[in-house]
């Protein structure tokens, strides 16, 4: 499916075996490939679906950050 701008593409709400993210997502030969943002210079993961991966919804609103960055975020 292709977008207009990434304000268009849907970002899903994902359970991972040890965390939840919030993320772009594509689904290949049984892989969900999470897409982060450019800016965030971060690579796509790829996680085998169902065995690692939970799509819980797709996110529909946002009002504000929820935590602050660790320092493990910021070099990773």
């Amino acid at each position: 499916m292709h977008w207009h701008s990434d304000h268009d593409r849907p970002i899903f709400f994902v359970e991972l075996r040890d965390r939840y993210i919030c993320s772009w997502c594509e689904m290949h030969d049984g892989r969900l490939i999470l897409i982060p943002a450019q800016q965030s210079k971060r690579r796509a993961q790829h996680l085998r679906y169902p065995a690692e991966a939970t799509i819980i919804g797709r996110v529909t609103g946002v009002a504000m950050g929820l935590l602050e960055p660790s320092e493990n975020d910021a070099r990773a």
